[in-house]
């Protein structure tokens, strides 16, 4: 990790990570109107690259979900049932391997959502945002963490739910500065969610709050149909990185980039 960054984490009190809520929203709201069209294409191809693995997985290893399906067409739910139509289905050999292709296609393409976060960074140092941008997270020897924090964060997410929303919602909050933290300070992917542990950890409440307001965001782009849902999602990715630049900040990548700039200007 980026020892200045390092150095950064280990000064920080409580007091230092307060924030305003409706200020973070506000600040990554405006930020997001600078990349909105940028972020929305990340979004769509991701879900289409979803839905095409999915289906093409579909075709190749075909699983019989007859009983599935009459049961969620005759409308009448038993859980029973559907325990005991889940372990026929997960004794078949093509399934169980159909969740592991599945899982590892979406760890592929998680990154491609992680370049909003490098987005928002580029708009908000009023650099020019390009297509390519959207796949930053899978370049400059990036890929491997961010590959890496995909796997991890999902196998964790999948845990947390199952023993009910609580340890979710606590995971969820402790990992939000997760990706900023790899995409910034040249940390590996165990290092920078131990960083966003220990810099929420030490504002648990505010951050909390951010989380259930990102949820709230969700759910109002998901009543707005389709098109709310393709500009709530990378905003929840906007607020990640305003909340990093806000209690982190981007001293040491600015000064690098203020020097370079200077010394390759030709009339100097």
């Amino acid at each position: 990790m980026n020892q200045e960054v390092q150095n950064k984490i280990d000064q920080l009190t409580s007091e230092k990570t307060k924030f305003s809520t409706n200020e973070i929203v506000n600040k990554s709201w405006n930020l997001f109107g600078k990349i909105a069209l940028y972020a929305i294409v990340a979004v769509v191809v991701y879900f289409a690259l979803s839905y095409l693995f999915s289906t093409l997985l579909t075709l190749v290893l075909p699983v019989d979900q007859t009983e599935l399906m009459y049961m969620l067409e005759s409308g009448s739910f038993d859980f029973d049932e559907l325990s005991e139509i889940s372990m026929t289905m997960m004794n078949e050999s093509n399934y169980r391997l159909t969740i592991i292709i599945n899982f590892l296609l979406t760890c592929l393409i998680t990154p491609i959502i992680y370049g909003v976060v490098y987005l928002a960074y580029k708009a908000d140092h009023n650099q020019n945002v390009e297509f390519g941008d959207i796949f930053y997270a899978y370049k400059n020897g990036l890929f491997p963490k961010t590959f890496l924090l995909s796997m991890v964060s999902t196998i964790l997410m999948y845990i947390s739910a199952v023993f009910c929303f609580v340890p979710f919602f606590i995971l969820s909050t402790l990992m939000m500065l997760s990706v900023p933290f790899v995409l910034f300070s040249n940390a590996s992917t165990m290092k920078a969610i131990g960083a966003s542990f220990k810099v929420v950890g030490k504002n648990f409440g505010g951050f909390f709050m951010m989380l259930i307001v990102m949820i709230l965001i969700l759910l109002l782009g998901l009543l707005m149909c389709c098109v709310g849902f393709l500009a709530a999602y990378p905003l929840i990715y906007v607020i990640m990185y305003v909340l990093y630049k806000e209690i982190i900040g981007f001293e040491s990548q600015d000064k690098v980039e203020i020097e370079s700039s200077t010394t390759n200007n030709p009339y100097i």
